[in-house]
């Protein structure tokens, strides 16, 4: 399929290269285009467009699933029964698609400068694309009926900007298996929803004393959906933006200690991040701290 595509492109190039870019002029392959044929490939190919444009702009879709789907979308519309008076529009199909998915991996990147710059070319990308579709439709004495317009050009923002942070405080706590006593402050300071069902939480806790709290580390940190369901970190402390990880250690009073924690979670719905530091109890009333993340 790659080097299919490959393939396509160069020969394509060096076609527009000889002829200018631009709208399709008639040519003898367009005289010999079989109207009904075009209009089967044009509709269905505006079809897929439209479907990509719709995923663009779903919400709760990340940027991974936004792109396997313009993926998918670019193959199906490969795999069309494409008449040869329609290469000229499929060379502009590989641009768009091209930049729609520049356009994720800048919004994923948090590049507002490179999602500013890409949302022009696409502007540009679109109005060529849609005059060649509809030159290649007249030349071929099909009414413009036969496009589906596109919406306008999708408005990606990068990742949500930082949640005001949330403080608690657990505590005073019993430990009977270290015999310890000790209140716990936990804030967490930042949350980045990064795409394909990662999270990164970024917390800060400290032990307001008056014992030590042994063995703090990230197993003591879940989140909880929507369903009741609890999810344990994933072991990706060394993702983009996530920084240092929360290492395992002993917070001696006064002490305190920030880290990153990566979860898999699911991409909508209501969630919470819980801090249970006396797991031997469960999530007893009073034994854990609950933070609404969504």
């Amino acid at each position: 399929m790659i080097l299919r595509r490959y393939v396509f492109l160069c020969v394509a190039v060096l076609v527009l290269l000889a002829g200018g870019i631009g709208p399709p002029q008639r040519s003898s392959a367009q005289e010999d285009c079989n109207p009904d044929e075009l209009q089967t490939w044009i509709q269905q190919r505006q079809a897929w467009r439209e479907a990509s444009q719709n995923a663009l702009d779903g919400q709760g879709v990340s940027v991974n699933g936004a792109l396997l789907q313009l993926s998918n979308h670019l193959q199906a519309i490969e795999d069309l029964d494409r008449p040869a008076c329609a290469d000229g529009a499929m060379l502009w199909t590989y641009y768009l698609y091209s930049n729609l998915e520049h356009l994720l991996l800048c919004a994923r990147n948090n590049d507002t400068t490179c999602v500013a710059e890409i949302q022009r070319r696409l502007v540009d990308y679109r109005e060529r694309d849609d005059q060649t579709m509809a030159a290649l439709a007249s030349s071929a004495g099909l009414p413009l009926a036969v496009l589906m317009p596109p919406t306008q050009v999708p408005s990606l923002s990068p990742t949500p900007a930082p949640t005001t942070t949330q403080s608690q405080q657990l505590g005073p706590i019993y430990d009977d298996y270290r015999q310890q006593t000790y209140t716990i402050e936990v804030a967490v300071t930042n949350v980045q929803f990064i795409g394909n069902t990662f999270l990164l939480v970024h917390v800060t806790v400290n032990n307001l004393g008056p014992g030590t709290l042994y063995s703090l580390f990230t197993t003591d940190f879940q989140t909880r959906d929507a369903n009741g369901v609890l999810r344990g970190y994933t072991d990706l402390s060394t993702v983009a933006g996530c920084g240092l990880g929360l290492n395992l250690v002993d917070l001696m009073p006064g002490g305190s200690v920030s880290g990153c924690i990566v979860f898999e979670v699911p991409e909508s719905g209501n969630l919470e991040l819980i801090y249970a530091p006396y797991q031997y109890a469960s999530l007893q009333p009073d034994r854990y701290l609950s933070f609404r993340l969504r």
